[in-house]
């Protein structure tokens, strides 16, 4: 499993790893007196044997002591299984589980992961307070955002997230009552355009005429009207 190290990650490898399995963790502490940010990070001996769990690259990874640790390989190659064995490490080293997370593709991925790190502290008899945040990257934002969004002006906690269902379900509420929401092509396009608007983080009140192209098939009002509804 080849893998390698980077003091300073960019945003965008952050963006990637994020979107592409997961974030394995970050722990700080605020020192209140001289307004800075420590690590926690814990480096003493533990009794947990992982060695003879995992190839030789897989160890190397599940144990590195590097604040950022990124790992790619392909299908099959183990790399729940040494995300798991990194987080029980970590665990028996002293991290806190309640200052980790690890976010995955599917809820079942998620479910297994925890079951496997229970049952890896529980053979080696470490008794840890608290459980990692193990879930899919939706539900992390979907948690960050029921805490979080009222800091957005605008938004309160009290919403719902719509999937692919709900989502056709509301367009088509929405084109209904319009003069070309018949129009395939035309439902097309304004779908399409605010999947684009929201994807570089623009509201409604983001949006610009300049967004809209002389020759599209919907109008600014148009696709206003649809992203405000």
């Amino acid at each position: 499993m080849p893998w390698f190290e980077s003091k300073y990650p960019s945003q965008k490898t952050i963006a990637r790893l994020s979107r592409a399995f997961f974030v394995l963790y970050f722990s700080f502490l605020i020192d209140k007196k001289e307004n800075r940010i420590w690590y926690n990070v814990f480096l003493k001996d533990n009794n947990m044997d992982i060695k003879s769990k995992l190839n030789q690259k897989q160890y190397e990874a599940a144990s590195s002591q590097s604040q950022y640790l990124r790992i790619i390989a392909g299908a099959g190659t183990g790399k729940t299984r040494t995300l798991t064995y990194r987080i029980a490490y970590l665990i028996s080293q002293g991290m806190q589980p309640k200052r980790m997370v690890a976010i995955t593709f599917t809820n079942k991925a998620a479910k297994e992961m925890q079951s496997r790190v229970d049952s890896l502290l529980l053979e080696n008899d470490f008794h840890a307070v608290g459980k990692p945040l193990m879930v899919t990257f939706h539900g992390f934002c979907y948690k960050f955002l029921k805490k979080e969004i009222s800091c957005l002006k605008g938004y309160n906690t009290n919403f719902n997230i719509a999937d692919d269902a709900d989502q056709g379900q509301i367009y088509k509420d929405i084109f209904s009552r319009m003069v070309k929401g018949a129009s395939k092509d035309f439902t097309k396009a304004v779908v399409s355009k605010i999947s684009d608007l929201k994807t570089r983080g623009l509201f409604v009140g983001d949006v610009r005429p300049s967004e809209v192209k002389l020759d599209s098939i919907y109008t600014y009002d148009e696709l206003i009207d649809v992203y405000s509804s």
